[in-house]
């Protein structure tokens, strides 16, 4: 498959996905767990590096990204024969953060975060990812991944 065919089919798989990193309506708010408050977001999502992943076979990938504390964000995510990084920038506002991705593919706009079993949900409330659900994983504090 060709790097861009791949790199659409992440941004789908993303999307889909997001429907855990994102959160959309706030009766869905409810039913996935309390949406965290901005300090919540601030104490658990900055400085920390995260992971998810999707599709299945030999469309299988996997992502990280990690939010730095100056406002700025870095990601790469990786499938069978491919590879990619991104940067991007972050900002709280309100009870949501919002990002914006050098890879029109990670999307931009804001998302509510929330607890969801062993993993953080989140919903994209606003920008190109409105609606999506995401899960993802908290690998640890700080740069773990060393991501550039």
């Amino acid at each position: 498959m060709k790097l861009a065919t791949r790199i659409q089919s992440f941004a789908c798989l993303l999307a889909l996905l997001m429907a855990s990193l994102g959160l959309a309506g706030g009766s869905a708010v409810a039913e996935e767990g309390k949406a965290w408050t901005g300090e919540e977001l601030r104490t658990r999502l900055v400085d920390r590096t995260f992971f998810f992943s999707g599709g299945e076979g030999n469309d299988k990938w996997g992502a990280y990204y990690y939010l730095n504390p100056d406002g700025t964000s870095v990601g790469k995510a990786w499938g069978k024969g491919w590879k990619l990084r991104t940067t991007g920038t972050w900002k709280i506002e309100g009870d949501t953060i919002c990002s914006r991705w050098s890879r029109p593919e990670w999307g931009m706009g804001c998302y509510e975060y929330f607890d969801k079993g062993d993993y953080i949900g989140s919903r994209g409330i606003s920008g190109d990812k409105k609606g999506m659900f995401f899960l993802q994983k908290d690998v640890g504090q700080g740069n773990v991944k060393n991501l550039r």
